[in-house]
Order: C-alpha cells, then sequence, then structure tokens
C-alpha cells in the first residue's frame, strides 16, 4: 500500500491554500508578488496540477479505499477497525467511537459528493447502526471511546 505517498501528496494542496489565503491584500484579492511559489504556471511542486488530480484519485480509489475494504471496514458487524498494520493485519477488532464519525463521514461524502455508489452508502449505514448501540442516554453523556467488534462498551464515556 503507498498510503505514505498519499499522505506526502496530500501535504502539498492544503499548504497551497494557507500559503494563498495569506497571500490576500486587505480588499481580499491576490496581493502581486505574494503569490505562492508552490504553484507557477498550472504547476504544483513541479506536477501539472490535471497529474495531481489523477494522483489524489489513483490512490483514493485504486489504493486506500479498497486496502479499507478488505482490511479495515467490519461488513459483518459494522464500523472499522482502524487499528491496522500497513500489511493489513489487525492489531485489534477493537473499534473507536471516533473513527466510526470519521468512517461515516468519509463513505457519506464519497457516497453523496463523489459516486452515488451502493458500497459507500452501505458502510455508511452498516457503521450509524453500529455506533447507535451505544447512543448517549442523555445530552451530559459521550460515548464510549473504545467499542469491541460486536458493539460492547470497552471504556467509560469521555
Amino acid at each position: 500500500m503507498k498510503r505514505r505517498a498519499f499522505i506526502h501528496s496530500s501535504i502539498a494542496a492544503p499548504a497551497y491554500l494557507a500559503v494563498e489565503s495569506r497571500g490576500e491584500s486587505e480588499a481580499g484579492a491576490p496581493s502581486a508578488g505574494k503569490r505562492s511559489a508552490l504553484i507557477k504556471n498550472g504547476m504544483i511542486a513541479e506536477m501539472p496540477l490535471e497529474k495531481v488530480l489523477e494522483r489524489y484519485r489513483y490512490d483514493l480509489f485504486e489504493d486506500f479505499l479498497p486496502f479499507m475494504d478488505r482490511h479495515v471496514i467490519d461488513h459483518e458487524l459494522g464500523g472499522f477497525m482502524c487499528n491496522t498494520d500497513r500489511d493489513g493485519n489487525n492489531l485489534t477488532q477493537d473499534k473507536s467511537s471516533w473513527y466510526e464519525g470519521r468512517g461515516i463521514w468519509v463513505y457519506s461524502t464519497l457516497y453523496n459528493q463523489f459516486e452515488p455508489m451502493d458500497e459507500y452508502l452501505e458502510v455508511a449505514k452498516k457503521s450509524v447502526d453500529f455506533i447507535l448501540k451505544n447512543e448517549p442516554k442523555n445530552s451530559d453523556e459521550c460515548w464510549p471511546r473504545q467499542i469491541s467488534r460486536d458493539g460492547e462498551p470497552l471504556s467509560p464515556p469521555c
């Protein structure tokens, strides 16, 4: 898996946005001479923006999501087992309520913003069903931090 390459390539875009947002005049227009050195002539880090997009698409759809599907998503019980090494070995089958929320957001966004594939929606729905087993009883409570694979709380609420 090329997760390091994906993460490395992911750094360029936020860095560009951060630099660009600081390069604005008081009126909100980009200041002359303050344009980021990161992007020149439609290139970012000496790579055409179309190539950057291609790389993001490849890393996400051909590498990261298939890895998640094979090793992290719990297709049987719902949720995500995120304690997984680079080879896909689950170090523990325990689940984290934080990662459940993050996974629900990711797969809902994939469904709503990229392509309405039934697989994305199913993963999000099963994770929602899984996490709702431990829904706090009132607004003063939190979700348990750690949850067993079958949904039993392993730690007290935050």
